[in-house]
């Protein structure tokens, strides 16, 4: 517990309350005898006091370490902010074109179609990636499932008709938040399934979120998040023990030896990161690390990426226009777009990215 002096004037009934910017890492209380407060940062158990009255007790090294903690703490809630902000950006302005022009068709996925055996029209290709959520979370027959990043919501369409899950989805784009209510509504399951807008990550979420889940997954919203380490800490706080979380996305493969070929790879990368909106490109074993430090275990991992649409003609056609004019310094939306799915089409057709399907189960 660090004293950091005095951090703002608290009432009688709010000298105790979390901080909504930084989240629950900081924990204000009022000190008595002192004009300061407790500082309380979570998983931290050393307990420094620096009112007035004792601050002379401090060494250097502790004052060095109470301003680091606290830099910390801000300068991640500030990068997180900008992150967030332009994936709202990103989406606010890229969802309906997803929908019209996208091959989801009713399907309502703002996601990939995945061919596997067994897949017999584009429909099924559409629903294959939520038909093996559904697979997932029936067996334990869940009460309230979560879907972090939920699009308009066409994943929880399907586990609805699929399942008698209590559905709620999270998205950070306020317009897919909209959109996806009314679809909710036409559909006659908004007494099941609901939507929130908000950043996944903000400890608010919490309470909206009204915890715990029987079970939670993410399709192509990992990688958005500033980072695997707040996104498997917000899940472990959110999900019920024993309760699986699914993540379908992409992931870096192991490196290769040639050094040509990492530097087509990382031109390649900065584009697809750039374009998408990308912030989270792990291994699957970097991952599965991070998640086992939260408490989560690996249960299973597939491979989809061989039953990818690849090279279609659009995808050529595509290629051939941003070869011609990539070079020019173009940032609409729309172009953006083009140049992250072109570079995502290259990296897995070269083998350096994989499209995979991990299966956790909370400890």
């Amino acid at each position: 517990m660090l004293f950091v002096g005095r951090v703002g004037q608290h009432t009688a009934q709010g000298s105790e309350k979390y901080d909504r910017q930084i989240g629950d890492e900081l924990k204000h209380t009022q000190c008595p005898g002192t004009s300061g407060y407790l500082l309380d940062v979570q998983n931290n158990s050393d307990q420094i006091y620096t009112g007035p009255q004792l601050r002379y007790q401090l060494t250097t090294q502790e004052q060095q370490k109470i301003a680091l903690t606290l830099l910390r703490l801000h300068l991640s809630s500030f990068i997180r902010s900008i992150v967030s902000n332009e994936i709202i950006r990103y989406y606010n302005d890229n969802t309906d074109r997803f929908l019209k022009f996208g091959h989801g068709g009713d399907s309502l996925a703002i996601h990939r179609a995945v061919w596997a055996e067994g897949v017999e029209d584009r429909r099924q290709a559409m629903n294959y990636v939520n038909s093996r959520i559904a697979e997932g979370i029936r067996g334990g027959d869940p009460g309230k499932v979560l879907d972090i990043g939920c699009g308009v919501g066409g994943s929880m369409l399907y586990l609805a008709a699929k399942t008698s899950a209590q559905i709620t989805g999270v998205t950070i784009s306020p317009h897919q938040a909209q959109t996806g209510q009314k679809l909710m509504e036409a559909a006659g399951c908004s007494d099941r399934c609901s939507i929130i807008p908000g950043d996944f990550l903000n400890m608010e979420m919490v309470r909206r979120l009204s915890p715990p889940f029987d079970a939670a997954y993410a399709i192509e919203s990992f990688l958005h998040m500033p980072g695997a380490e707040g996104f498997f800490e917000q899940a472990a706080r959110l999900l019920a023990p024993g309760a699986p979380l699914i993540i379908c996305d992409d992931f870096l493969a192991v490196d290769g030896n040639r050094s040509d070929r990492n530097r087509k790879r990382s031109r390649l990368i900065r584009r697809f990161t750039r374009g998408w909106q990308v912030h989270s490109l792990y291994t699957p074993s970097d991952l599965e690390a991070v998640a086992k430090t939260w408490g989560f275990q690996l249960t299973s991992r597939d491979d989809l990426t061989p039953f990818l649409e690849l090279n279609r003609p659009r995808d050529l056609f595509i290629r051939i226009l941003v070869g011609l004019l990539g070079w020019l310094p173009l940032r609409s939306p729309f172009w953006n777009n083009l140049l992250g799915g072109d570079s995502l089409q290259r990296l897995l057709l070269r083998g350096d990215l994989r499209y995979l399907l991990f299966y956790f189960k909370k400890t």
